[in-house]
């Protein structure tokens, strides 16, 4: 709707800010040095995740919404990422009955959601040449949230949660070695302090 950027970048931030307040009200305070590094993963995160003005961002260039921009847009990413934050959560819940189960539970629900989206909307363009690209996506996000459960079953649920969040990193980096699209020095400040965040919160 126009404001790509603000949008990519609250939902990101709240993604991982969801499970970091749920786990710090059931799993206690981190190591001071966790902490540090679960705050420098969420400025990380905002950072790798916002567009800037120019790059269908819709923003003007002090990187704020203009006067008269809709708030739906910001309402939605919000939602967004509250979604993906609570499924971070329910993920590590379900996961200590068992990994496959949880996988096959999520699959099967997200068949059905896609099911009940398809009947309502139904694509316009020709479904002709998007089954290998979604096959492999598909395999990717259950491998992506497989290594997820295992890493909550083994260590805490906000660390994980920000680690994870930080994969639109990786994402730049692909888009910039196969479609040549360059990351911005500010995407380039926030892999950096990812790195700086992993690295404290391995410790």
């Amino acid at each position: 709707m126009g404001a790509m950027g603000m949008t990519a970048a609250l939902t990101g931030l709240l993604t991982a800010l969801v499970p970091v307040l749920f786990s710090l009200f059931h799993e206690g305070l981190p190591t001071p040095v966790a902490g540090v590094g679960l705050a420098l993963g969420l400025v990380a995160i905002w950072l790798i995740t916002h567009t800037p003005a120019g790059k269908g961002a819709g923003l003007d260039r002090a990187g704020t919404l203009p006067a008269g921009t809709p708030r739906l847009p910001l309402l939605l990413g919000a939602l967004a990422g509250v979604g993906f934050g609570a499924q971070l959560i329910l993920l590590k819940m379900a996961g200590s009955g068992g990994v496959l189960w949880v996988m096959t539970s999520t699959r099967a629900a997200g068949v059905l959601a896609l099911v009940i989206v398809l009947v309502v909307m139904p694509p316009k363009a020709p479904w002709r040449g998007f089954w290998l690209t979604g096959i492999v996506a598909g395999s990717l996000d259950t491998v992506g949230n497989l290594f997820y459960i295992e890493a909550t079953r083994v260590g805490r649920l906000d660390v994980a949660a920000i680690v994870c969040s930080m994969y639109p990193a990786g994402t730049i980096l692909l888009a910039a070695v196969v479609l040549r699209e360059w990351p911005t020095v500010r995407q380039l400040t926030g892999m950096a302090l990812a790195l700086g965040a992993v690295a404290l919160l391995s410790v």
